[in-house]
């Protein structure tokens, strides 16, 4: 075996050894505010044009801690405007508001007062719109951040997430509409991207 394999080995086992010493264990409250990128594609493909205004992502997780494994409960809020057109109709504007509810399983990394981390989980994202009713999708969503610790109750941390969205159609009857439509007009998968920071405290 080469000598560099040998090292990649020897730091990969310290590394892992090392993890559950070095993080921080317990209960966490970790408020946070970030931008929602709302993957707009499926009013794209069904509209002439489709304008959506997105709004920033608030939102709050609780989460518990052990060694490198963590677990934890998120709440996620945003809104979109829309502005649709087909055909030379226009479709007056409406606001969504998006929730995201999901829980998550998180492996850090911890490198000193820096922890590279990846998460995952699954959970539900509800539509409510102002003038029909909502709906509601299976979420998926993984992805990961860093943690930067500063005391001995507090870490900055910033996420990066896919909230994978596994949308079903409405269902339309003959000559009618659909008052439910949430993000979609096919079943299909959107991507939507949360890009946040906050700060975790440790309860």
């Amino acid at each position: 075996m080469r000598s560099g394999s040998i090292a990649t080995i020897a730091i990969a086992v310290a590394l892992y050894g090392a993890a559950p010493a070095a993080a921080q264990d317990g209960a966490y409250v970790n408020p946070y505010v970030g931008y929602y990128a709302f993957d707009e594609s499926s009013f794209e493909a069904a509209f002439d044009r489709a304008d959506v205004e997105e709004s920033p992502i608030l939102g709050a997780r609780l989460g518990w801690s052990s060694g490198a494994w963590g677990i934890e409960a998120a709440y996620g809020r945003s809104r979109f405007e829309t502005e649709l057109r087909r055909d030379d109709v226009v479709f007056p504007d409406e606001e969504t508001t998006i929730h995201l509810i999901y829980a998550a399983t998180n492996w850090t990394l911890p490198l000193g007062p820096v922890r590279p981390f990846v998460s995952g989980g699954l959970g539900a994202v509800a539509y409510s719109p102002e003038n029909r009713d909502g709906a509601t999708d299976v979420l998926a969503n993984f992805g990961g951040g860093l943690k930067v610790a500063f005391g001995e109750r507090f870490r900055l941390r910033a996420d990066v997430k896919d909230h994978v969205d596994l949308c079903e159609a409405p269902e339309f009857e003959e000559g009618e509409g659909s008052d439910d439509v949430g993000a979609c007009f096919d079943d299909e998968t959107l991507h939507n991207i949360e890009i946040s920071g906050g700060v975790e405290i440790g309860l």
